[in-house]
């Protein structure tokens, strides 16, 4: 089993819509307003065309992604944007080790067994 953290291209945009829609499912049927929840492709393809996109890959399967997004008017610093885990391996760490070991500012970084987590070759 080879996992992979990698930038998104347009070519993961079909899969990526994927992972959201079945990500944000429950929300959706919570009818909670987040802009996940109505994600398209047309929106699949602005998200990775102006803001930096990760995906965590399993033998060519998405399993998660997160986005880095910047609003300069507010903060110099960019904030996790679209994060996602497949709900088929929610509750395996996935997430956390994406969005909290691979980023600096999350404030789970130093709790409990993120420090003992893989990460990928590079650093967010």
């Amino acid at each position: 089993m080879s996992d992979l953290f990698r930038l998104a291209t347009k070519k993961d945009a079909e899969a990526l819509l994927e992972l959201i829609s079945r990500a944000y499912q429950t929300i959706r049927d919570l009818e909670i307003e987040f802009t996940a929840v109505h994600a398209d492709l047309p929106m699949i393809l602005e998200n990775l065309s102006e803001h930096t996109c990760f995906v965590h890959e399993r033998e060519g399967k998405l399993l998660a992604a997160i986005s880095l997004r910047s609003l300069v008017e507010v903060t110099e610093y960019p904030f996790l944007y679209w994060f996602a885990v497949d709900p088929d391996y929610q509750n395996q760490g996935i997430g956390r080790r994406d969005g909290c070991k691979r980023y600096p500012a999350c404030p789970l970084r130093n709790a409990g067994d993120i420090e003992k987590a893989p990460v990928a070759p590079f650093d967010v």
